[in-house]
């Protein structure tokens, strides 16, 4: 159901001090692990690695796609949940192994086709990176135009948006907040199947203060003695759904953050804003430039909706990187612009 006790204890100590937490949601930890375990990944290498070889490709561009995914996790690391909460290897290692791999192939490969200009033609007009009609965030405020609503996670939290869930943690690793659909026709209903969980002890009830729609909210706490968590879990009923806003942490922090995510909570509220709603998603265009121009010219010609420094990593190049005459050079258009 709420994928979010794990979290907590992998981001706060060590992860033996709270190790009895997971009694609190029946939790599935989708934040923390991907579906494939690291084991996996590294047989997908080796997989892709062999194919590539046996149908006569040029194998030697394969370590340059991981190579671009350690700069997005780079450029991504201060706002979204960190890289260590991944099951999948480091890029950097994937980068050492493979190119140790196609160096032990012991062939010459220049002669092998890649075939970049066939791979451009059926990537033009893709749709690129998340889809803003499934959620989106800007700053710390999420929206979503297609359940209408909007919500403010704390200033400065690391988010992450999922098909099931919308999460956010503290700088410090030591709270969460975390946003879900509640299996419930009511908010009432809701209420007491969270509480029916195991080690969930019902707190004092408290006003949400959501203008406008059928809210209630209750303060719990965990019935562990030793590893104790304190929280607020508020019940929404909007639309045809009920959403279930949980927020806890550690009892000794959780002074820390009580009047702090209470006010987060609140902020929930229909989206009415057309600019918000009226969203499109970004789409990846294949430019063939007819003379030669650096990265930064060729944005100014052709503006895209990423900055610079994205630009630059979806295009493996680095900022003053010139193109020749006859490249064909990535943009992103439309979507939620980040600049």
């Amino acid at each position: 159901q709420l994928a979010t006790i794990g979290l907590v204890v992998g981001a706060v100590a060590a992860g033996e001090e709270y190790a009895g937490l997971a009694d609190l949601a029946g939790i599935g930890l989708q934040l923390m692990t991907l579906k494939f375990s690291r084991d996996d990944e590294r047989q997908a290498d080796d997989l892709g690695l062999r194919y590539l070889n046996h149908v006569g490709y040029n194998p030697e561009p394969m370590p340059d796609v991981f190579t671009t995914l350690g700069r997005v996790s780079e450029a991504q690391g201060a706002g979204r949940m960190p890289g260590w909460l991944l099951t999948h290897p480091a890029p950097e290692n994937r980068v050492a192994r493979l190119t140790s791999a196609i160096d032990g192939l012991g062939e010459d490969f220049s002669d092998r086709p890649i075939h970049q200009d066939r791979f451009y033609s059926r990537i033009d007009n893709m749709v690129f990176g998340e889809d803003p009609r499934e959620g989106y965030f800007v700053d710390n405020t999420f929206y979503h135009p297609t359940l209408r609503l909007q919500l403010e996670f704390p200033e400065g939290w690391q988010t992450q948006n999922t098909k099931t869930q919308v999460a956010a943690m503290s700088p410090d690793r030591d709270a969460l907040m975390v946003m879900t659909l509640a299996d419930a026709n009511s908010a009432q209903a809701a209420e007491g199947a969270f509480f029916e969980q195991q080690g969930v002890v019902r707190g004092a009830r408290w006003n949400p203060g959501i203008r406008g729609l059928a809210a209630l909210g209750v303060n719990f706490e965990t019935s562990s003695t030793t590893n104790k968590v304190r929280g607020k879990v508020a019940f929404v009923e909007y639309g045809d759904n009920v959403y279930r806003l949980l927020t806890y942490t550690p009892d000794s922090r959780w002074r820390n953050y009580d009047s702090r995510l209470e006010t987060a909570v609140e902020t929930f509220k229909p989206l009415r804003d057309p600019s918000r709603i009226d969203v499109k998603p970004q789409r990846l265009k294949i430019v063939k430039v007819h003379r030669s121009m650096t990265l930064e010219e060729f944005d100014r010609r052709y503006p895209s909706t990423l900055d610079l420094d994205s630009l630059a990593i979806v295009n493996h190049v680095q900022r003053g990187h010139t193109f020749a005459a006859g490249d064909q050079v990535k943009r992103v258009v439309g979507g939620v612009e980040s600049r």
